[in-house]
């Protein structure tokens, strides 16, 4: 389900962001933040804004 593989993904990207440096984190977050638009608008189901796919790693994302 793509919602537990964009979740998985956005833990992992938070967690792994201070080894990974600054301008690699800010790259994969600006990745992840494509996936979530997409799935947000693909979604038939609106989420409430701050719980959307990852958006609890994230924040909100708009």
């Amino acid at each position: 389900e793509a919602r537990k593989l964009i979740n998985a993904l956005a833990g992992l990207i938070t967690a792994s962001a201070p080894d990974l440096g600054d301008q690699h984190s800010r790259a994969l977050r600006g990745g992840l933040r494509s996936v979530q638009l997409a799935f947000r608008e693909a979604s038939p189901i609106p989420d409430a804004p701050g719980l959307g796919a990852g958006e609890k790693w994230t924040g909100a994302v708009n």
